[in-house]
């Protein structure tokens, strides 16, 4: 009898991340600065008084009455319902600075006595009560909630454009002409930190992870890095040739960086790499943050909204001592599923060559890569999400799709699944059951 063995192991190819670009936008304006206070209600501020607020985890945006008429360039939230922004415009006649502060979620808006005509480009609170404002070779504090601000002036003109504190004491501000300040009394006093810059870059944004690991994005690509709560910075450039606006951490290790020309890079090392994503935009993109461990979202100039979905949690390919004799989909499982279900499909060890290449050659099968497409569909044939379109290997993959962190919201019902791979094509239904 003849006796032989299977043997079957698992490759995880890839964490599949989309950036699609929202439809529907309110506005028109460059959008400057992106937050959320929790996973559904975030908000976006922009030129010409925007401020745009949503309540659906960033599917949906509604323009909101700032009350001034001024380009918002940065936002902080202390509580659900408590924000500032700081804003600024320079016309002809006269410079218009101000900060705006509302107390019920956005709905209303009411201009904060500074004393300052100050270009206020940046806004952090350290706790409730206490935040800075950056402007040009100043920092403005507050200990009362914004009632009142005292400046705190740093010696050098410069503009400022990031605040970052890791806590109530210690706390950084970066600006132009590699300009790095850092307190250690809560704001009150600021001392300079050399970049290890030798060239005129203006640093854009800064953030920390935790009191010793910080990073620094600016002009020309450049990005630093220190290890030892900025005592020394690191040249850590990493091949970015546009300039880089911000920077933001979902955790130690899962990072993105915003750029000009659409540019977003992405890290899972905690920067010690750095990986370019594909934004589908030219657009300088000005901010970006996370809205959970599924979503990000990226925003920048003439209204652009970019929103990152990691709709396929993982593609796994088994490989296996047996032949594949032929392409397959699988009936997804569970099914009906919520809010995630497994999609298997299989690609034959010797694929047919395509019709042309076929009748002009005497060899009729080889093993090659095809590409493959896996695309989910609804009822009415709209695409809702692209899990798979890349070359691949033949094998048999196992796609785990994540209905929750779908670009738009999709509710139960039934939807269709396709898979494209060379001259094969097949469709499953599978049910959302919420």
């Amino acid at each position: 009898m003849l006796k032989f063995s299977v043997i079957i192991f698992f490759i995880n190819i890839n964490l599949v991340a989309q950036w699609s670009s929202l439809n529907n936008v309110p506005t028109g304006e460059n959008l400057n600065d992106i937050l959320f206070t929790n996973s559904e209600v975030g908000y976006i501020v922009g030129d010409n008084s925007t401020i745009l607020k949503t309540i659906d985890g960033g599917l949906t945006w509604n323009l909101q009455d700032s009350g001034i008429d001024n380009n918002i360039n940065s936002a902080f939230f202390t509580s659900n319902s408590i924000g500032y922004a700081a804003a600024g415009k320079w016309d002809l006649i006269y410079y218009r600075y101000t900060l705006i502060k509302t107390t019920n979620g956005g709905s209303t808006w009411n201009v904060i006595k500074s004393g300052t005509y100050n270009d206020f480009r940046s806004v952090f609170f350290v706790n409730n009560s206490k935040g800075f404002v950056s402007g040009i070779d100043t920092i403005y504090m507050t200990t009362d909630t914004g009632e009142s601000w005292t400046p705190k002036p740093i010696p050098i003109n410069r503009r400022f454009y990031s605040i970052f504190f890791v806590n109530q004491i210690e706390g950084y501000i970066v600006g132009g002409d590699r300009t790095i300040y850092k307190t250690q009394n809560g704001g009150n006093n600021w001392f300079p930190q050399a970049s290890g810059i030798f060239s005129g870059s203006t640093f854009n944004s800064v953030y920390f992870n935790g009191l010793t690991h910080g990073y620094i994005v600016g002009t020309s690509g450049n990005f630093i890095t220190t290890t030892n709560g900025g005592d020394t910075w690191t040249n850590s450039y990493f091949g970015a040739t546009a300039g880089l606006n911000d920077i933001t951490f979902l955790n130690d290790n899962d990072g993105y960086i915003a750029g000009d020309y659409g540019y977003i890079y992405k890290t899972n090392n905690a920067g010690t790499d750095w990986t370019e994503e594909q934004s589908n935009t030219s657009l300088h993109l000005n901010s970006i943050c996370f809205v959970n461990s599924n979503r990000a979202i990226a925003v920048g100039d003439s209204g652009t909204i970019l929103i990152n979905n990691n709709i396929v949690t993982s593609v796994d390919r088994e490989l296996s001592s047996q032949p594949i004799s032929k392409f397959n989909l699988s009936q997804n499982y569970p099914n009906p599923f919520n809010p995630t279900t497994k999609i298997r499909f299989s690609i034959p060890s010797r694929v047919m060559l395509n019709s042309v290449q076929h009748l002009n050659s005497e060899m009729p099968k080889q093993v090659r890569d095809v590409n493959v497409k896996l695309v989910i569909y609804d009822i009415l044939g709209n695409e809702i999400a692209t899990l798979v379109n890349e070359q691949k290997p033949p094998g048999t993959y196992k796609v785990e799709f994540n209905s929750e962190s779908v670009g738009r919201r999709i509710t139960s019902g039934i939807y269709f699944y396709t898979v494209t791979a060379d001259h094969f094509s097949k469709t499953k239904k599978m049910i959302l059951m919420k």
